[in-house]
């Protein structure tokens, strides 16, 4: 009798240990390893949990060596070898969020704004998350849907014109005739081209008679909403704040009044110019009635050409910023200035 009282409390307490291991979540890894533990977190990434003799410390494992997590539910979340998310092992939806945090959860509603669930310990509750924080939902079923961010869908901006012809407002007054191509290559970027033909417009105020041609090019940022609310959209694809890497290049030829020594006179000579510059602009573009088009901008950068003082005859007088019909370089120092303003349509 005592024998028997005696197994009875053994087998007991292998039923009540047997119970308390089995109400634990695990972790199987790759190597064979098998973690009884309690999952606090499930990242794209990493997975936390906690054990039962150390529940103060937060413990981390690399998704890359888990080969399968069962839950104390009874459910298996399993890892394929690309490491990403079985989509047939859970009858639960997943968000997954920008932040890589994974929300396991039923979706109740898809919304242009927020996506709403409910969980299993709080089913009485519904919540509501800004998409801006999601980056995809998946299903129970396995379909996915993805999220991005609204200000870069190009649906919004379906009618829109993506090109733009622009002419430099005082280019003709500086002896110069700038026309410009602009083509938006998506919401919030495009590539802005000019050329500019020297010696097409009004008495230069130099006057040195210059012939030729310049080019310049860059590839623009355009700002975004610094905050946005419910049908936040840009007016237009071309419109707004922007900031745009530039080179430009200038190659034309032009007189040079040349002071001679011996005789104590100038004398005039001709020179090819070549120049060159790297700016970073900044401005900003409106377009009104989504057709008419006013661009406002100045820069400064690197820049070179191959005038100095010596071609005037001084050798000891430092060289003088000059204009060549895009930018202006400064002299000794090799730095480059831009501005202008120019005004246009989209086509």
């Amino acid at each position: 009798m005592k024998n028997f009282i005696l197994k009875s409390i053994a087998l007991t307490l292998l039923l009540f240990a047997s119970s308390a291991l089995f109400s634990q979540d695990k972790i199987h890894k790759n190597d064979g390893e098998v973690i009884d533990c309690k999952i606090t977190e499930l990242g794209m990434e990493y997975v936390n949990y906690t054990q039962e003799d150390t529940k103060e410390l937060i413990f981390r494992v690399n998704v890359n060596n888990i080969n399968k997590i069962v839950f104390e539910s009874g459910k298996e979340l399993i890892y394929t070898e690309g490491k990403t998310v079985s989509e047939t092992t859970f009858g639960e939806d997943r968000i997954y969020k920008k932040n890589e945090e994974v929300i396991i959860c039923k979706v109740t509603e898809l919304g242009e704004e927020y996506v709403k669930y409910t969980q299993d310990d709080t089913k009485e509750l519904v919540f509501a998350m800004d998409v801006m924080r999601i980056d995809r939902v998946v299903f129970a079923s396995g379909k996915e849907v993805s999220f991005n961010d609204k200000m870069m869908d190009e649906e919004l901006y379906y009618g829109q014109s993506k090109n733009a012809f622009k002419i430099g407002l005082f280019s003709p007054a500086t002896g110069a005739l700038s026309i410009g191509y602009e083509r938006s290559l998506k919401p919030g970027a495009s590539v802005d081209f000019s050329v500019g033909f020297i010696g097409i417009g009004f008495n230069e105020v130099n006057g040195n008679n210059s012939r030729g041609a310049y080019f310049d090019g860059g590839y623009k940022f355009i700002m975004t909403p610094s905050y946005r609310t419910s049908g936040t959209t840009f007016r237009h694809l071309l419109r707004g704040f922007y900031f745009k890497p530039k080179f430009a290049m200038a190659m034309y030829g032009r007189d040079l009044y040349v002071y001679n020594p011996s005789t104590g006179t100038n004398q005039n000579i001709r020179k090819d110019v070549v120049a060159g510059a790297f700016t970073l602009d900044m401005g900003w573009q409106w377009i009104i009635g989504d057709v008419f088009l006013l661009n406002m901008y100045g820069g400064f950068g690197y820049g070179f050409d191959n005038i100095s003082s010596k071609d005037f005859g001084y050798q000891d007088y430092y060289d003088e910023p000059q204009y060549h019909y895009g930018f202006t370089v400064g002299g000794q120092i090799p730095l480059a200035f831009t501005a202008g303003l120019k005004i246009g349509f989209t086509k």
